[in-house]
Protein backbone atom coordinates (compact mmCIF):
# COMPACT_ATOMS: atom_id res chain seq x y z
CA UNK A 1 0.00 0.00 0.00
CA UNK A 2 1.54 3.02 -0.88
CA UNK A 3 1.94 6.62 0.76
CA UNK A 4 -1.03 8.13 -1.11
CA UNK A 5 -3.21 5.59 -0.43
CA UNK A 6 -2.31 5.10 3.72
CA UNK A 7 -2.82 9.08 3.94
CA UNK A 8 -6.19 9.00 1.83
CA UNK A 9 -7.45 6.16 4.49
CA UNK A 10 -5.87 7.85 7.33
CA UNK A 11 -8.36 11.79 6.65
CA UNK A 12 -10.91 9.53 6.07
CA UNK A 13 -10.56 8.01 9.38
CA UNK A 14 -9.76 10.77 10.91
CA UNK A 15 -12.56 12.85 9.41
CA UNK A 16 -15.37 10.33 10.37
CA UNK A 17 -13.80 10.15 14.02
CA UNK A 18 -14.10 13.63 14.48
CA UNK A 19 -17.78 13.86 13.20
CA UNK A 20 -18.68 11.08 15.07
CA UNK A 21 -17.08 12.59 18.17
CA UNK A 22 -19.14 16.37 17.01
CA UNK A 23 -22.30 14.18 16.93
CA UNK A 24 -22.12 13.05 20.26
CA UNK A 25 -21.11 15.70 22.51
CA UNK A 26 -23.87 18.38 20.55
CA UNK A 27 -26.84 15.70 22.02
CA UNK A 28 -25.11 16.19 25.61
CA UNK A 29 -25.19 19.53 27.61
CA UNK A 30 -21.37 19.02 28.40
CA UNK A 31 -19.13 21.46 29.47
CA UNK A 32 -15.23 21.56 30.03
CA UNK A 33 -14.20 23.70 32.39
CA UNK A 34 -11.13 23.92 32.85
CA UNK A 35 -9.89 26.57 33.70
CA UNK A 36 -10.65 28.53 36.64
CA UNK A 37 -12.66 31.10 35.95
CA UNK A 38 -14.92 29.12 34.13
CA UNK A 39 -14.84 26.56 37.07
CA UNK A 40 -15.82 29.54 39.73
CA UNK A 41 -18.64 30.56 37.54
CA UNK A 42 -19.80 27.59 36.75
CA UNK A 43 -20.38 26.79 40.55
CA UNK A 44 -21.82 29.91 41.39
CA UNK A 45 -24.99 29.18 38.44
CA UNK A 46 -25.29 25.87 40.75
CA UNK A 47 -25.59 27.45 43.82
CA UNK A 48 -28.68 29.63 45.14
CA UNK A 49 -28.52 32.99 43.82
CA UNK A 50 -29.22 36.17 45.81
CA UNK A 51 -28.29 40.04 44.97
CA UNK A 52 -28.74 42.98 46.93
CA UNK A 53 -30.12 46.53 45.53
CA UNK A 54 -27.59 47.35 43.54
CA UNK A 55 -28.12 45.08 40.80
CA UNK A 56 -32.01 46.36 40.27
CA UNK A 57 -32.94 46.53 37.16
CA UNK A 58 -29.75 44.64 35.24
CA UNK A 59 -29.75 41.72 32.93
CA UNK A 60 -28.04 39.55 35.73
CA UNK A 61 -27.51 36.52 33.80
CA UNK A 62 -25.59 38.85 31.38
CA UNK A 63 -23.37 40.10 33.44
CA UNK A 64 -22.49 36.75 35.23
CA UNK A 65 -22.06 34.84 31.90
CA UNK A 66 -19.88 37.48 30.76
CA UNK A 67 -17.64 38.20 33.59
CA UNK A 68 -14.32 37.49 35.06
CA UNK A 69 -12.55 36.56 38.18
CA UNK A 70 -9.94 38.66 39.29
CA UNK A 71 -8.21 36.27 41.83
CA UNK A 72 -5.76 38.73 42.84
CA UNK A 73 -8.21 40.80 44.33
CA UNK A 74 -10.39 37.66 46.03
CA UNK A 75 -10.07 36.73 49.35
CA UNK A 76 -10.35 32.78 49.23
CA UNK A 77 -9.87 30.28 52.25
CA UNK A 78 -10.32 33.30 54.59
CA UNK A 79 -13.75 30.87 56.53
CA UNK A 80 -16.54 29.09 55.28
CA UNK A 81 -17.22 31.59 52.57
CA UNK A 82 -14.79 32.96 49.51
CA UNK A 83 -14.91 36.61 48.68
CA UNK A 84 -14.38 36.78 45.13
CA UNK A 85 -14.32 40.20 43.17
CA UNK A 86 -16.01 40.06 39.95
CA UNK A 87 -15.38 42.62 36.89
CA UNK A 88 -17.19 42.33 33.64
CA UNK A 89 -17.81 44.67 30.50
CA UNK A 90 -21.32 45.12 28.73
CA UNK A 91 -21.39 47.57 25.98
CA UNK A 92 -18.75 49.82 27.02
CA UNK A 93 -19.78 49.93 31.00
CA UNK A 94 -17.58 48.22 33.45
CA UNK A 95 -19.22 46.76 36.64
CA UNK A 96 -17.56 45.26 39.33
CA UNK A 97 -18.91 43.76 42.23
CA UNK A 98 -18.12 41.10 45.24
CA UNK A 99 -19.80 37.70 44.64
CA UNK A 100 -19.64 35.75 48.80
CA UNK A 101 -19.56 32.47 47.92
CA UNK A 102 -20.51 29.80 50.16
CA UNK A 103 -21.12 26.25 50.65
CA UNK A 104 -25.38 26.00 49.02
CA UNK A 105 -25.45 29.75 48.15
CA UNK A 106 -23.30 32.80 46.15
CA UNK A 107 -24.47 36.58 47.18
CA UNK A 108 -23.72 39.15 45.13
CA UNK A 109 -23.38 43.04 46.62
CA UNK A 110 -21.79 46.12 46.08
CA UNK A 111 -21.79 46.66 42.20
CA UNK A 112 -19.90 49.47 40.73
CA UNK A 113 -20.62 50.50 36.79
CA UNK A 114 -18.15 52.79 35.24
CA UNK A 115 -18.12 54.45 32.04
Amino acid sequence: MNFNKRLRLYLFGFIFGCIFVLFIYNKKDTKFNYLPNDRVIGDFKKKNISFDKSFFGLDTITILNNSNINFSKSIINNNDCNNYFVETKIRKIEYNFIAISCDDKVKFENLIASP
